[in-house]
């Protein structure tokens, strides 16, 4: 049997709105009709909930900032200052359920523009949880991690669900939303971690004050015990000392326990390097940059690691891969165009014809003639080293570019990334192209042209400034690769690399592409040099493993306060503290103050032991024995006298010169001896010569004859004058 129908129209689905979502009176099909009565038994177990998913419909219909303004109005949890009362809050699970409930209810309807409002309705959750961590105090602490679990899962299943036509408002609410919301965590943990430093230390000083009490009250009682009968002096004891080591001990282990609860608190806050507030964002933004592919989606995915960088510490292990993740597609010999087609592009160049004489014989190519005004700059086309054979092993280049350690591993593959980066950079100096002025922005591509590797785009790209600078960016960031990268000692690499002419090949072609840069641009290089310092110094931090360096990072992971949090605490009293010096350095201290050495006081004709009396006194006594030697009375020999000691005698010239050097000044004549002045000066006029003269001393040593030339110039003039004319002049004296 057959059975006839007619066709009917189906029926207009009703126009999805967000104003009733989740209306009972909304007619379903049959097929959700199941999902209704869950939502019924679920509303039972979550009797919280139906009223937050109304007062949440009602927060999605508004703009941002008014819906933030609008939910914590709606849910009545603000107190009469403004601020949220953490004791006004609905449970964790009652809100969830319900925002779970609305968020689906929006991303399921057709209409575009209730899932539009998925993020608006996001971010003031995030709103809602920031100005918890704010407001809350030491009791709220398990609060504020239910809500963070809940906000981050709500997170989760937004960024998975959300269409991609509203990713992009998403990624611009989440960059203003969670950075709010982690400077909000850390500054609920920091609140936290003072109160329990505060907390330890007032606990500490009530113990040590007790301590101090009773070591008093112990003293007082084994005072007489403790005190010898004669000296009256404390006697020290052996018990001393074993207390001290024991207080130490308990001190450091005190330290030690408070080190350990420290930690605890930091890991139940979730601030350590990774903690939950990292890791947890991390998650997120994981989550949205999956969906997003690498060429359409390059701006977002961009934005988005920006926003990651801003939420981790620079210092963060998950910076490292966020950061530097190399491609793993590169240029490949398969990927090149074929020799037979590249034929037409890479034409030999035609020879110059030759210039035949009469008899028939070659001679020199002849030229073509051209005007000096119409004659063209050299270009790099012109070159006949431009090839197909160039053209491969540049793209080629690509490969050891990608992996610049691996360049040493054969003797071919270094001898062959020499010869090919060398022939390139040989001829952008050969050939020089300048780069023009600012030129105005434009929109990425998503594949640029400039760098398609195609035979008929070579010779643009080698006429291309953009294209060398590329170029030699690449070489000379391979080059410090190379620098820092270590092979195994006794390796065929390691051996390749410190060889000489190595060296040398690598110094010369490192040299070759700065010059290329600063011939092409002239600013680039120093640019260049600075981003390649940032790139080494972040290689060899990767290389140490990613240890922290921060001082917030530092802490958390050491759970040690360092001194720098206390110095802007305004309570803390900024005076150095009192010095307390150990037991020798105090001893030593109390005897600079106060000697107490048993000394006499001192007399008026002490002062014959100061310095200069003493050395007159000396001098006094060189003189006397000179004079004493020298009396005809004592038969005593001239070789044996003392005035044949030449170093007794400069000693006492020298003593003469510090007491009586006057005596030299007031005396007319020049013919006066040593003797004669010392005579003079100690008072003894019986041991003057009549007719002494200054021989006596050059007889006995020449050499200690002393006179200043303006003196024996103004000698030798009187002399003269005293003689007549025909007076030789006297001998100048020895300076």
């Amino acid at each position: 049997t057959t059975t006839t129908t007619t066709p009917t129209t189906p029926p207009t689905p009703p126009q999805s709105n967000t104003t009733d979502l989740l209306d009972p009176s909304r007619p379903l099909p049959q097929e959700q009709q199941e999902h209704r009565r869950m939502d019924e038994v679920s509303a039972e177990i979550w009797k919280g909930a139906p009223e937050l998913v109304e007062v949440l419909k009602g927060v999605s219909l508004k703009a941002k900032t008014g819906a933030r303004k609008e939910l914590l109005k709606s849910l009545g949890v603000s107190n009469d200052n403004g601020k949220l009362d953490p004791s006004k809050l609905p449970s964790t699970e009652d809100f969830e359920m319900a925002l779970q409930v609305v968020m689906l209810e929006l991303l399921e309807t057709q209409d575009a523009n209730n899932a539009a409002a998925v993020p608006t309705l996001l971010d003031s959750a995030i709103y809602l949880v920031e100005e918890l961590f704010c407001a809350a105090g030491p009791s709220e602490v398990e609060t504020c991690k239910s809500w963070w679990a809940l906000l981050i899962s709500a997170a989760e299943d937004v960024c998975r669900l959300l269409p991609t036509e509203h990713i992009q408002q998403l990624v611009e609410d989440l960059k203003t939303s969670l950075l709010d919301l982690k400077s909000a965590h850390i500054g609920f943990a920091q609140r936290r971690l003072a109160e329990f430093d505060a907390e330890k230390e007032h606990s500490e000083k009530e113990k040590e004050k007790e301590k101090e009490r009773q070591k008093k009250g112990e003293a007082e009682k084994e005072t007489d015990k403790s005190k010898d009968e004669k000296g009256g002096k404390k006697q020290p004891e052996p018990a001393e000392k074993e207390k001290e080591k024991s207080a130490e001990a308990s001190k450091a282990k005190l330290t030690d326990r408070r080190l350990e609860e420290r930690k605890a608190l930091i890991t139940k806050l979730g601030i350590s390097p990774n903690g939950t507030l990292h890791l947890s964002l991390t998650a997120v933004l994981k989550h949205l940059t999956g969906r997003l592919c690498n060429s359409i989606h390059a701006p977002l995915r961009a934005n988005v690691a920006l926003l990651l960088e801003q939420l981790l510490p620079v210092d963060h292990k998950a910076i490292a891969n966020n950061q530097k993740s190399k491609t793993t597609d590169f240029i490949q010999a398969d990927d090149l165009d074929k020799e037979e087609d590249a034929m037409d592009v890479f034409k030999q160049a035609a020879p110059a014809p030759v210039e035949v004489d009469k008899e028939g014989e070659a001679g020199q190519p002849v030229e073509p003639h051209q005007d000096s005004k119409e004659k063209k700059d050299p270009s790099v086309l012109d070159d006949p080293a431009v090839n197909y054979n160039l053209y491969r092993s540049f793209w080629s280049l690509q490969e050891n570019l990608q992996a610049p350690e691996r360049v040493f591993d054969t003797r071919i593959s270094w001898k062959t990334f020499h010869d090919s980066a060398s022939t390139m950079v040989q001829l952008f100096l050969k050939y020089p192209v300048h780069a023009t002025g600012a030129q105005a922005w434009t929109p990425p591509e998503s594949a640029a042209l400039r760098f398609a590797p195609r035979a008929k785009a070579f010779s643009m790209q080698l006429e291309d400034p953009g294209f060398r600078l590329f170029v030699v960016s690449q070489l000379l960031m391979a080059f410090r690769t190379i620098d820092q990268d270590t092979p195994a000692k006794k390796s065929f690499a390691a051996t390749l690399r410190d060889h000489d002419l190595t060296k040398k090949d690598l110094a010369k072609l490192r040299a070759d592409c700065e010059k290329v840069a600063a011939a092409t641009k002239e600013s680039f290089p120093e640019v260049l040099k600075h981003l390649i310092d940032r790139e080494a110094q972040f290689t060899a931090w990767k290389l140490n493993a990613c240890k922290e360096f921060k001082r917030e990072s530092l802490e958390m992971l050491h759970a040690v306060a360092p001194l720098s949090d206390k110095l802007s605490d305004p309570d803390v009293d900024l005076l150095p503290p009192e010095r307390r010096d150990e037991k020798t350095t105090s001893s030593l201290l109390e005897i600079l103050r106060n000697p107490g050495w048993d000394m006499e006081a001192p007399k008026d004709d002490d002062a014959e032991a100061l310095r200069m009396v003493q050395t007159r006194k000396k001098c006094h006594d060189y003189l006397d024995r000179l004079l004493t030697e020298d009396d005809p009375a004592e038969g005593i020999e001239d070789e044996y006298k003392v005035k044949a000691n030449k170093v007794y005698m400069w000693q006492a010239k020298r003593l003469f010169c510090q007491h009586h050097l006057r005596r030299y000044a007031g005396d007319a004549s020049a013919k006066t001896g040593f003797l004669t002045h010392a005579a003079q000066a100690l008072g003894r006029k019986e041991f003057v010569k009549e007719n002494g003269n200054a021989d006596d001393d050059k007889k006995l040593n020449p050499e200690l004859e002393v006179a200043e030339p303006e003196e024996a110039e103004a000698n030798a003039k009187r002399a003269k004058e005293s003689s007549g004319d025909g007076a030789p002049p006297a001998k100048k004296a020895r300076s």
